[in-house]
């Protein structure tokens, strides 16, 4: 019972209530009894540790890391083995040395990870700060503790020195950040980092509170944010300051009377919401005879919000400095508590590999046990009788005869699991995402570098081309580039263009953007994608707005912004807002205008000329009040609650009484001015229009004065029919309206709203009911619309990813017309093809869509059915459940476009077929069979391809009942649709498209987002793609990569993807195969070794064969090769199938490779035998063969063989495949003389390697051995490529053969 209680006491609590948080007073991590001091502080330190090891339990954590995995337990117990000497035929250095140097790798590859986030975490923790350091006058004994509540209570303890003696102990001192604790009373200056989170006091800025703070570290975001001190904290600092003080003394004087507590929610990581109560207390002398009695302590409640916390991560802007109260500390920062490892990932490649290793296990064991019990058989009749054996021993019982033979082959054996796999894949992974971070053409740079790529293939010079200096989106964030196109001369090299362009970078200091690479392991998963699901804005579309057009009082005005102030349109609407009468046109246009100046969260800041610019979190503001200055009404500043702006070139002045700022639930803004000229109250409102309508109020009369001839329901129907319209251009669209709100009902609203400002639980929900009260009987003044353009190359990118046979989706939040229309400009949508719609507003119209659409499907099936058993009997008997009536065709097209080197990307006409055939230099009986091969592959493209009639869109509403009942439905239309738009879906239904997708299929889905909505999407997804946009950076920090353009995601899937499955393939399966090869033959020897486990390679070279021999040609072949030209794959989107469908690496080819290795290690052993049978005179000198030489000789040519079948497998070779492949077999000789002349080798095989190259039958066995074992190989590759080649083979010898042609 006893230790049950101490269990019990033993577990960790879960917190319920932050604890208060006094400053000024005493230390609150002091709060505890000072008799418990075991007990833990009340409040987390500030010293950050992303370290994943200390310097004391690096090893023994390393170690226990590394030897979760299976591979490395195996391993230990076959080095145990190898420790005993009566048991294991192996010396124990060849699993020991391997085994230490792979955990030794591993290791170092740890520590220098994680001594880089040591140094990340020790410059942030030893940066200084300003802290207030208060005079500690009273003695820890007289200090009383209050009670840890919660309740809103004064401090009991007073502080009785007098102020003049506690000014000259009270100063601030520089504190390093790990030293910060809560309660602490800081000064951040201006470009500062903060430290910890921290309650805004007050600010430089006098005459409000306000500070500017950019949060780019935090949530990407580049445009400032606004923070706020409360009216009470900042009149601390404002007021009652003797104005001959120093500013020392000033400080010191803010600071003697400044003391209270915080009381504040639990820490969470919600950036964007905090509830707090500020209790500053107040000593009033009541009695000036006797401080002690005469002191009166009052206390004043502050609402705190998330406008005052300032969150660690973000940096200070544009303000002289600032005073705060640290509330969150170290890991209780809402930076700390966002910074969660993703979830973790694995690749197909890592699935199949794991099985594959348990099968070559379970082979390994089979032939263990044969092993076990041909020994045990063969020392029971033949060794045991054999008395020369034994000598004055006495023979094994036969069960120690069956463990010792047993543990012997186990270890003897266990190099057929290849040991340096998993650790040559994790570095090659590494590797090939380091390519890919440094692809030019994925990269700030692409369009220059494609420029010089095309000026070097045509050896020409452009000496006025100086346009493309990469991409103009990001170059205007970037120095003007210096270096003409014309300073490209004929003689540069290709290998130079990358390295000029990173020089022309360092000589100008241009900051590097490209792709990042955050989870290498899934770069193989990329080839196998067959479902993107991609945000719309700010991923398809720049995300910068441009103001279009509007509707105003139910009439359209055209192109308000940029260049186009001067039309037409643009003096009407200037005109109309004069200074004249008031008509309903020039009241509503004014009533609009002064909407978009004042309905905002922007900051409105001074150029060098003087103008007004403005910066916001959201685009569609600054794209806003752009169109608001245009049209001269101007939003100067917004300062002590008040909002000025200019109107026709008068200044006027708005009292803030309350604000409702936008959030992704509300999706709407609000603010309460108060015209201080007339004293009228208004409501200015704006959000979208599924919000915004609801909300109007239905009957003609109007909030915008006494108007004649108003009709509220024409202009609610005109706006309703200007934003269908406007939404199917695919413009964004905005409702603007507003009220007049009578004083006495203000005041009653503010009066409810200050009182729920003072609470903190369901803070939020009673606020949100307290603006609806106000947010309705609104009157419509008109709606904007806005233009988010598609990024450069989306259309492309798109067309391209269809005709890959990768289906598309676009999830959105935008409106059905709007996304209908952008998919349409995209190029997901085509007039071609047919078009369903789901929109449903109830469980059953939701079904009864559904069927509709099945039973459309159903009928055009059937349909083409019928046609394509008509065109199928004419196709070779091609495969028969095609549901395109255009197979047949396509098969004859599709076999001959290979041989096409056009711009056309999927079918060409009989006449380019004809071409392609006498281009082909094979001979023409060899293209007749190619195309009975092709067409079968064709056919496959065919059948993935014939959804491309039928798209389909559906709305969130749908979606909600769909998740619920009709998921299956749903997706027996999807999967024959080759695109999908769903709009006005939520975050979380994203998310949940893409599960349920994923779930069912069972297919590779990949996700591709920009903003923090996209998260959750990211992460469900088998891949996650971040977009480097305007929204901030937690979707590309959540991601696996990150894009700077959705262009490059073609780029990444088929030409990197691609190269990644086939490199990863090669290397595995080479992998395999060339250890079954090696030592196999170990196995095999065993016939004629009596079953004895006796080893026929040296241990030298049993040691170094993976870790050193063949170790760099798996490496280079998972680097460089490549088996087309991605010029060619660029061409042919129709290739992505040959890898998509997952034949590049299958059981199937392992199993190939597995076979491959057993039939030569067969032919080497028993060739070898045959050879030596009965020649065992080697020379004149009458040397005879023996275990070593035949040793010698099998491993020379074992090595070499497998060297060489590295080097049939390469098809792309460059200097640095060469010296891998030649430089290996050179370091086998050099290792095998090394080890040949070693004393230790004495006297089994000293000198024996030496022996062997001075015998001419040593070279003859190697070339008739390599012969045998490599024409296998060597032939059925022949016969593949000239009788039955793929199309991306033929493609490739045309590219070849083309790029011969203009050489010559």
């Amino acid at each position: 019972m006893k230790i049950f209680n101490k269990k019990k006491r033993n577990q960790k609590k879960k917190r319920t209530t932050y604890p208060n948080i006094y400053f000024n007073t005493f230390d609150n991590n002091n709060l505890n009894n000072d008799n418990d001091k075991k007990k833990k502080p009340l409040f987390s330190n500030n010293e950050i540790s992303t370290t994943k090891y200390t310097r004391y339990n690096f090893i023994f954590k390393n170690l226990f890391e590394q030897f979760k995995k299976y591979t490395n337990i195996y391993f230990v117990v076959v080095s145990v083995i190898t420790l005993i000497p009566e048991v294991s035929p192996l010396d124990p250095s060849t699993t020991i040395l391997p085994l230490g140097l792979i955990v030794g790798l591993t290791a170092i590859k740890e520590a220098y990870e994680d001594i880089k986030r040591y140094r990340a975490d020790k410059s942030s923790n030893y940066k200084e700060y300003l802290i207030y350091q208060y005079p500690q006058s009273i003695t820890q004994q007289q200090q009383q503790p209050p009670p840890l509540t919660s309740s809103t209570t004064p401090l009991p303890v007073k502080q009785q020195q007098l102020e003049n003696n506690e000014a000259e102990l009270s100063k601030f001192k520089l504190v390093k950040s790990k030293n910060i604790k809560v309660g602490d009373i800081i000064k951040i200056n201006n470009n500062q980092s903060i430290p910890a989170d921290i309650v805004l006091l007050s600010s430089s800025s006098l005459s409000d509170g306000i500070c500017f703070v950019e949060t780019s570290e935090l949530d990407g975001e580049s445009n400032l944010k606004i923070f706020k001190s409360s009216s009470e904290t900042h009149s601390k600092f404002k007021n009652n300051i003797p104005l001959d003080l120093n500013e020392s003394q000033q400080q010191q004087q803010q600071f003697i009377k400044l003391k209270g507590n915080i009381q504040c929610e639990l820490p969470n990581n919600n950036l964007y919401k905090f509830k707090g109560i500020l209790n500053l207390e107040n000593d009033e002398i009541i009695n000036n005879n006797n401080i002690e009695d005469g002191l009166k302590t009052t206390s004043t409640t502050i609402s705190l919000s998330e406008k005052q916390l300032l969150l660690r991560g973000s940096t200070l802007r544009n303000t002289e400095f600032i005073y705060g109260i640290v509330v969150y500390c170290g890991r209780d920062t809402k930076l700390s508590l966002n910074q969660k490892s993703p979830p973790s990932k694995y690749s197909t490649v890592e699935k199949m590999i794991s099985k594959s290793v348990i099968g070559i296990f379970i082979f390994k064991m089979i032939l263990v046990i044969i092993s076990t019990i041909v020994g045990t058989l063969v020392t029971e009749r033949t060794t045991n009788k054999s008395w020369y054996l034994w000598m004055n021993e006495e023979p094994d019982s036969i069960g120690l005869v069956i463990v010792k033979t047993f543990f012997a082959y186990f270890a003897y054996l266990s190099f057929l699991v290849p040991m340096s796999l998993l650790i040559t894949l994790e570095i090659v992974k590494v590797s090939q995402g380091g390519f890919m971070q440094f692809d030019l053409l994925m990269s700030y740079k692409e369009k220059q570098y494609r420029k010089q790529l095309l000026q070097y293939e045509q050896n020409k010079n452009n000496n006025n081309n100086n346009s493309n200096k990469g991409d103009m989106e990001l170059q205007q964030q970037q120095q003007q580039y210096p270096k003409s196109l014309s300073s490209i001369s004929t003689s540069i090299s290709k290998d130079n263009l990358k390295s000029e362009i990173l020089e022309e970078d360092r000589e100008n200091n241009i900051v590097h953007k490209y792709m990042t690479v955050k989870n290498s392991n899934l770069n193989d998963e990329l080839a196998l994608v067959k479902y993107i699901f991609s945000d719309k804005t700010g991923t398809l579309t720049e995300n910068k707005m441009i103001f279009k057009k509007c509707s105003i009082g139910g009439k359209i005005y055209q192109s308000q912004l940029l260049n186009e102030i001067k039309n037409k349109s643009s003096m009407e609407l200037e005109e109309i807002v004069s200074e004249g009468g008031e008509t309903i046109d020039q009241k509503f246009v004014k009533e609009f205008l002064i909407n978009m100046t004042t309905c905002h969260s922007a900051v409105s800041e001074l150029d060098q000329d003087g103008m007004a610019i403005y910066q916001s979190p959201s685009p569609d503001e600054i794209s806003l009040l752009n169109c608001s200055k245009l049209n001269q009404f101007i939003f100067k500043e917004r300062n002590n609650g008040e909002i000025k702006i200019q109107i026709l070139k008068k200044e006027k002045t708005f009292k803030l009484l309350a604000s409702m700022d936008f959030t992704s639930e509300r999706r709407r803004m609000s603010v309460i001015l108060k015209d201080i000229e007339t004293n009228k109250i208004y409501l200015y409102s704006k959000g979208a229009d599924s919000v915004m309508m609801p909300r109007l109020k239905q009957d003609n009369s109007n909030n915008i004065g006494s108007l004649v001839n108003y009709n509220n329901q024409l202009i609610i129907e005109k706006t309703s029919q200007h934003i269908k319209e406007f939404s199917n251009e695919g413009l964004r669209t905005l409702i603007l309206a507003m009220k007049e709100i009578e004083i006495d009902q203000f005041n009653q609203w503010f009066e409810k709203y200050n009182s729920v400002l003072n609470s903190i639980e369901n803070r939020d929900e009673q606020i949100e009911e307290l603006n609806n009260q106000l947010e309705n009987d609104l009157t419509l003044i008109g709606c904007t619309a806005i233009e988010d353009k598609l990024q450069d190359g989306v259309p492309e990118t798109i067309e391209f990813l269809l005709n890959s046979n990768i289906k598309v989706w676009i999830i959105t939040g935008d409106k059905q017309e709007t996304a209908i229309n952008i998919g349409y400009s995209c190029k997901l949508l085509s007039h071609s093809n047919q078009l369903f719609i789901i929109n449903s507003k109830s469980r059953n119209d939701c079904e009864q869509q559904l069927n509709n659409i099945i039973n459309n499907l159903n009928e055009i099936e059937n349909n083409n059915n019928n046609n394509n058993n008509n065109n199928n009997n004419n196709n070779n008997n091609n495969n028969n459940n095609n549901n395109n009536n255009n197979n047949s065709n396509n098969n004859n097209n599709n076999n001959n476009n290979n041989n096409n080197n056009n711009n056309n990307n999927n079918n060409n006409n009989n006449n380019n077929n004809n071409n392609n055939n006498n281009n082909n230099n094979n001979n023409n009986n060899n293209n007749n069979n190619n195309n009975n091969n092709n067409n079968n592959n064709n056919n496959n493209n065919n059948n993935n391809n014939n959804n491309n009639n039928y798209s389909l869109v559906i709305d969130g509403e749908s979606l909600i009942f769909i998740f619920l009942e009709f998921e299956n439905k749903f997706l027996s239309i999807a999967k024959k649709c080759h695109s999908v738009i769903c709009c006005r879906v939520t975050p979380i239904q994203k998310s949940l498209i893409v599960k349920m997708v994923k779930k069912d299929t069972k297919e590779v889905c990949l996700s591709i987002g920009d903003g923090a909505n996209d998260v959750s999407m990211i992460q469900e997804a088998n891949i996650g793609i971040g977009i480097f946009g305007n929204e901030g950076s937690q979707a590309s920090r959540a991601s696996d990569y990150s894009l700077l353009r959705f262009r490059h995601l073609s780029r990444l899937i088929t030409i990197h993807g691609r190269y990644s499955m086939i490199r990863n393939a090669a290397c595995i399966r080479y992998s395999f195969y060339k250890n079954m090869t090696f030592f196999f033959i170990q196995f095999l020897f065993s016939i004629h070794s009596g079953w004895s486990s006796q080893t026929l390679f040296d241990d030298a070279i049993i040691t170094s064969f993976n870790t050193v021999i063949t170790a760099i040609p798996p490496y280079f072949m998972a680097l460089f090769e490549k088996d087309v030209n991605e010029r060619v794959l660029e061409k042919n989107p129709h290739l992505f199938l040959e890898v998509q469908n997952g034949k590049q690496f299958q059981y199937l080819t392992i199993a190939r490779s597995v076979l491959g290795g057993l039939y030569q290690s067969v032919v080497m052993y028993f060739g070898l035998y045959l050879l030596f049978l009965d020649d065992n005179i080697l020379n004149q000198y009458g040397k005879i063969g023996g275990l070593a030489l035949m040793g010698s000789y099998c491993a020379s040519f074992s090595v070499i063989s497998i060297l060489l079948q590295a080097a049939l497998d390469i098809k792309f070779w460059n200097f640095i495949v060469h010296i891998g492949i030649w430089g290996s077999i050179v370091l086998y000789i050099v290792i095998a003389l090394i080890t040949n002349s070693m004393l230790p080798s004495m006297p089994q095989s000293y000198q024996v390697f030496n022996l062997s190259l001075s015998l001419l039958q040593f070279y003859l066995m190697v070339i008739i051995m390599i012969f045998i074992s490599l024409i296998p190989t060597f032939t059925s590759k022949y016969i593949k490529q000239q009788f039955y080649p793929s199309q991306s083979q033929l493609l490739q010898e045309n590219y070849i053969l083309n790029k011969r042609k203009r050489r010559n």
